[in-house]
């Protein structure tokens, strides 16, 4: 099994950017409140700082290994869209008190989410169907772009100022490529394939 097969490498990696997620909200959230409160700000920090802990929670899930690899995939999906509709909400409250301009963006965030969710129960439903393959179809195709996404990411941290930002540029961006070859891997898994009717 090589490294980005390991469910506890992807988890750890799926940790420690919630991990980066949650301080990077807790400090969001601090300059929202301190001196003159911005609302907008808070409502913001508060929607990443719940987004990161149910990121953590999944990642802590993932370490054990203890679901099938059909699950795991699903379970992933979900996330996702919680993740989405969770900051989706929240940012209608950013856009309430900042722009009322941006509030489609969170409406459409929402939308997104719940579509998202819903695509993920018909992951592991048990049944295989013209769906299915589509859905399979459509995941790989975005997870090979978030692959590619990653490596950009990584090659693009280089050039931030300071070398803090670049520590931690490259670092999530390892760490999402980490997670997103996993679920790539994952879907080209023979079981999750048949599963899926490819």
């Amino acid at each position: 099994m090589s490294f980005f097969d390991e469910p506890k490498n992807a988890g750890m990696a799926l940790v420690i950017v919630a991990i980066l997620n949650l301080i990077s909200a807790v400090l969001g959230l601090y300059d929202g409140v301190s001196g003159d409160f911005n609302t907008g700000a808070v409502c913001a920090a508060i929607g990443a700082i719940i987004c990161a802990i149910i990121y953590f929670k999944f990642g802590q899930e993932l370490r054990m290994g203890s679901s099938s690899k059909i699950d795991t995939l699903a379970t992933y999906v979900k996330t996702v869209g919680l993740v989405t509709v969770i900051g989706g909400i929240f940012y209608l409250g950013y856009a309430a008190n900042e722009d009322w301009g941006m509030v489609s963006s969170g409406v459409i965030s929402i939308i997104l989410g719940l579509v998202v969710m819903w695509c993920a129960s018909r992951i592991n439903d048990g049944k295989k169907d013209a769906f299915d393959k589509i859905l399979w179809i459509i995941l790989t195709v975005i997870m090979i772009l978030l692959v590619i996404v990653s490596l950009l990411a990584i090659v693009g941290s280089l050039s931030l100022d300071g070398a803090l930002n670049i520590a931690l540029g490259v670092l999530i961006a390892i760490c999402d490529l980490i997670i997103y070859l996993f679920m790539l891997l994952l879907l080209l898994d023979g079981e999750v394939k048949s599963k899926m009717g490819m």
